[in-house]
């Protein structure tokens, strides 16, 4: 009886010796400013900035191209028109683009960026981009990656009005 209770007051200490050490690294863990963060949480954030950075940079660059390509298509002549088709439009749209569905258009002068917007669609993402131009006119360019997939510009009936406003509610 004597060893059960010798073993049974050993198991005890031992035991209660190990918990010791888990209150003591407890209560180091505790005291542990609350701002700190861990290593995992630091590179969450970091990885979160850096793929917020590539979306600003892609939107950059979509905006970049679709600004450049109404410039051309809107104002250059038919040389310049033709190779920017070529350089910016989707290869499946250049006919539709190289029949000059603009081209008896009035000059889009001093166009700028207003604002592009991702969107999805069945093809998958799709960047949107709003485009003025000093009279006020508007410009929609719908882009894959870095290729033109369509302009849409509002429409002369209620129509073609409807479906470009619909779109263009996106940007508000």
């Amino acid at each position: 009886m004597k060893k059960i209770v010798i073993s049974a007051l050993m198991l005890s200490l031992l035991l209660a010796g190990c918990g010791n050490g888990d209150k003591k690294e407890a209560a180091a863990n505790d005291s542990a400013p609350a701002n700190v963060t861990t290593p995992a949480e630091g590179a969450n954030d970091k990885k979160e900035a850096e793929n917020e950075n590539l979306k600003v940079k892609k939107k950059s660059k979509e905006s970049a191209i679709a600004l450049e390509f109404l410039k051309v298509y809107y104002n250059g002549t038919k040389e310049e028109k033709d190779k920017a088709v070529k350089e910016y439009v989707q290869e499946d749209m250049q006919l539709l683009f190289n029949m000059g569905g603009m081209e008896n258009e009035a000059e889009f002068l001093k166009p700028k960026v207003v604002s592009t917007i991702e969107v999805e669609g069945e093809e998958g993402n799709h960047s949107a981009t709003l485009i003025q131009s000093d009279k006020k006119e508007e410009r929609i360019v719908m882009m894959q990656g870095d290729k033109v997939m369509a302009i849409f510009a509002p429409g002369t009936d209620g129509e073609e009005n409807e479906f470009f406003d619909g779109i263009r509610e996106q940007f508000n």
